[in-house]
């Protein structure tokens, strides 16, 4: 499950006020590191609309296992990545 953008996350993290600053910044490096992965993941379900992307998460899980996409474009043409309503 992805952030919409790196911009959106930092200002959900901020706007949360639950970590401090030194805090924050820790977070939004592990998660540039976890953002510049995604090609490695089989799927990816952009968490920009709630009510949306639980949708796309639960049919994801109930679906049946299929074959794990080759590459990158692969997962792309199977419709791998899953990016919620702007």
């Amino acid at each position: 499950i992805a952030p919409p953008s790196f911009e959106a996350l930092r200002a959900r993290l901020l706007g949360r006020g639950t970590d401090d600053a030194a805090e924050v910044e820790r977070r939004l490096a592990v998660a540039r590191e976890e953002l510049h992965a995604q090609p490695e993941f089989a799927h990816v379900i952009v968490n920009d609309q709630l009510e949306q992307a639980l949708a796309q998460l639960v049919a994801l899980v109930e679906r049946e296992p299929e074959s794990e996409p080759e590459s990158e474009s692969d997962a792309q043409r199977q419709g791998h990545y899953t990016h919620g309503q702007r």
